[in-house]
């Protein structure tokens, strides 16, 4: 691996971290306000991660924020059916996040074929313009001494 794909790899990952760190500071500081919001603060984190790093940081913001969701979650929950229901939301979100930092990569991917397909339509056209200017020059060279006698 190249040593900028490394550096952008790692960047990936820490901003994932940091992002995941972020909403679950948030989280504390709209707790305190009276808010209970926690899955839409991880799952801006998971968007983010994996909008700026890829899939795979995607998928460990989304690690991340499970395991802080269920931190956050589970200990609230006074009865086994409290716990199995905070557990349920957990695999919930993940569930979600992982097919949004699915859908988000197929999304690169299909820009990124775009961009090729445009290029090479626009060389292809570029061959045409040349082959249809010299095919052009060509049939016209012959007939000037025609047009001249004339």
């Amino acid at each position: 691996m190249k040593r900028s794909a490394l550096s952008h790899t790692i960047t990936g990952y820490a901003t994932a971290v940091l992002a995941v760190a972020a909403a679950d500071l948030l989280r504390k500081v709209l707790h305190a306000l009276g808010d209970s919001g926690i899955s839409p603060l991880f799952f801006a984190a998971v968007i983010f991660s994996a909008w700026f790093g890829g899939l795979g940081p995607g998928l460990f913001a989304t690690a991340l924020s499970g395991i802080a969701t269920a931190w956050v979650l589970v200990p609230r929950a006074n009865t086994a059916e409290g716990v199995r229901d905070a557990l349920l939301r957990v695999v919930v979100f993940m569930v979600v996040a992982v097919l949004t930092s699915s859908l988000h990569e197929a999304l690169k991917r299909a820009a990124e074929a775009s961009r090729k397909a445009k290029v090479a339509a626009e060389e292809a056209s570029a061959a045409k313009s040349r082959f249809l200017a010299m095919v052009s020059h060509e049939l016209r060279a012959p007939l000037v001494p025609v047009s001249m006698v004339m």
